[in-house]
């Protein structure tokens, strides 16, 4: 069974939007079902200053935060997934020994002020799957099931979007045959 933490990677016949060279780091999986966000797509709007005006954050118009589209369910609100050097206690959650996620406007405030975790990722959205769902998926035939591989922080938090995708199929044991770059 997939467990928090754990990473899939749409291959590369996936062609459907959002998942076509979707990376999903999973946070939560238990007998409610499984959800996780989408850590290599970036989004052009709304713009962090936006964000930020939205939650009554006074904001620098000279420190901007890049969004990531976590996935296509709730868009009210941000997650952010961050390295666990920074933790709100009964707020943050620990996905497993390398990932948090915390959801609080503190996280917001901490990380305008300088105080913030030294590795995070703001999100907008999530991916879920009803109980059982996320494992028949993983059980199709070749070419249509997701990949997977275990937690890594550089693909969870990389900036690259196309890059990620073909690290995670690296990781996933795979040879992506339409790659046209390496990663740097």
């Amino acid at each position: 069974m997939m467990q928090a933490g754990n990473i899939i990677i749409a291959p590369p016949q996936q062609r459907t939007e959002p998942w076509r060279n979707a990376v999903i780091t999973l946070c939560s999986n238990d007998v409610a079902g499984c959800w996780g966000v989408i850590t290599n797509r970036r989004v052009e709007s709304p713009k962090w200053h936006e964000i930020a005006k939205q939650f009554k954050i006074d904001w620098p118009k000279e420190h901007s935060v890049k969004l990531w589209y976590g996935g296509p369910v709730q868009h009210n609100g941000v997650i952010c997934l961050h390295s666990p050097d920074y933790m709100i206690p009964n707020l943050t959650v620990s996905i497993n020994e390398g990932l948090c996620m915390s959801e609080s406007t503190k996280i917001l405030t901490d990380i305008r002020d300088g105080k913030g975790p030294k590795t995070y990722k703001m999100l907008i959205g999530h991916c879920g799957w009803t109980t059982s769902q996320l494992q028949l998926e993983m059980e199709r035939p070749t070419g249509q099931a997701w990949l997977q591989c275990d937690f890594n922080s550089d693909l969870v938090f990389s900036t690259h979007q196309k890059a990620s995708w073909n690290m995670g199929i690296r990781l996933a044991g795979q040879k992506n045959t339409n790659e046209t770059f390496a990663i740097v």
